[in-house]
C-alpha cells in the first residue's frame, strides 16, 4: 500500500519527474529489489554503507551479502533475512527508480526517513489494503475543514481497493491540483443519497482504452463504444459497491452514469485523485451538491 503513496511523495516534493515515474511504473515489473535497497528501508545500513559495498564490488568478486557481514554493516542473519525480503514486491519502485538513474541512494534515503515520518511508518511494508491503514493513509488526500471529510475518506478508499482488485496495482497516487479541463472523456455520476454528490471520472481516449482493456480483460486498440460502456461499468460498479456499503441508505436506486467529450469545465471539486498508471493517468473527482 505505501508504495503508492511513496511515489506520490517523490513526485510531489519534486524529487522525480512525472516522466521518470511512468518510466518506472512500467520498469518495476521487471526489477529486482537489491539488498541495499532493503538495508536502507529497515535502518540496518545507510546509503554511505551502500555505496561503498557497491564500490567494493566492482574490485573483488563477492556478494553484496558477504561484504556486508565482512565489512561489520551486518551479520549473516540480517543478511539471510533480507534475502527473503527480495522475493517481496513492495519496494519495486525505488529499486526501478535508481535503476533509471532517477534518484540516488542518498536521495532514496532521505526522502524515506522523511516519508516515514510523515506518515508515522516504521517500514514500508506489504500491500493488504486493510481499511483502517488505508483510510489514514487517504486522509492526507482530503481537505479537513471541508464537512464531508469522512465521506470522501470512504469513498477513495474503496475506489483504491476497486483500482487494485479491477485494474491493477501497478499505479501511483497523485495529489496534485491541476486544471482538469483538457481532458477529453468524462464519466459523470450522481450519488443520490445523503448528502448527495457527483462522482467524476477523466481520462484521456488512448489511457481510456489500455483502462477498460485491462478492466473487461480484453486486448482494445481504438477508442470505440465498447471502451465508452466499459469506463461507464467501472464507474457504476465502484459507485454500486460504494452505496452498499452504506449501509443505512437502503436500496435507493443511484441514476446513470452519463458521458461527455471534448474540452471540459474544472467547477472547483471539492476532492481530486488522480491515478497515474504505465499507459498513462485517470483522473476522479467529487464535487459535492
Amino acid at each position: 500500500m505505501y508504495t503508492h503513496f511513496f511515489g506520490n511523495y517523490l513526485y510531489s516534493n519534486k524529487i522525480i519527474t512525472k516522466q521518470e515515474l511512468k518510466e518506472a511504473l512500467e520498469k518495476k515489473s521487471n526489477s529486482r529489489i537489491k539488498m541495499g535497497v532493503l538495508a536502507i528501508n529497515k535502518g540496518l545500513m545507510t546509503a554511505m554503507e551502500v555505496h561503498k559495498i557497491l564500490d567494493k564490488q566492482t574490485k573483488v568478486d563477492m556478494r553484496f551479502g558477504e561484504i556486508a557481514t565482512e565489512m561489520g554493516y551486518l551479520n549473516h542473519d540480517q543478511v539471510a533475512d533480507l534475502i527473503k525480503e527480495q522475493r517481496k514486491s513492495y519496494l519495486l519502485l525505488a529499486q526501478a527508480l535508481l535503476d533509471i538513474s532517477a534518484i540516488t541512494y542518498d536521495q532514496f534515503e532521505e526522502a524515506l526517513k522523511l516519508f516515514k515520518l510523515k506518515y508515522s511508518v516504521d517500514e514500508i511494508g506489504e500491500s493488504n489494503y486493510e481499511d483502517d491503514e488505508l483510510q489514514k493513509m487517504v486522509a492526507r488526500f482530503v481537505d479537513p475543514s471541508d464537512n464531508r471529510t469522512n465521506q470522501h475518506v470512504k469513498y477513495i478508499t474503496l475506489l483504491i481497493r476497486n483500482l487494485v482488485r479491477f485494474i491493477g496495482d501497478d499505479f501511483i497516487l497523485l495529489d496534485y491540483s491541476e486544471p482538469i479541463s483538457d481532458r477529453t472523456i468524462q464519466i459523470s455520476q450522481l450519488m443520490d443519497i445523503a448528502p448527495s454528490f457527483y462522482t467524476n471520472m477523466y481520462a484521456e481516449r488512448d489511457v481510456l482504452v489500455h483502462f477498460v482493456s485491462r478492466f473487461i480483460n480484453e486486448n482494445l486498440t481504438d477508442y470505440s463504444s465498447a471502451v465508452e460502456n466499459g469506463a461507464v461499468d467501472f464507474l457504476n460498479l465502484h459507485n454500486g459497491l460504494y452505496c452498499i456499503s452504506c449501509k443505512d441508505q437502503g436500496d435507493r436506486e443511484v441514476p446513470a452514469p452519463t458521458v461527455s467529450k471534448g474540452k471540459l469545465e474544472n467547477d472547483d471539486p471539492a476532492m481530486v485523485l488522480r491515478v497515474l498508471y504505465p499507459f498513462g493517468e485517470v483522473a476522479f473527482d467529487l464535487k459535492n451538491v
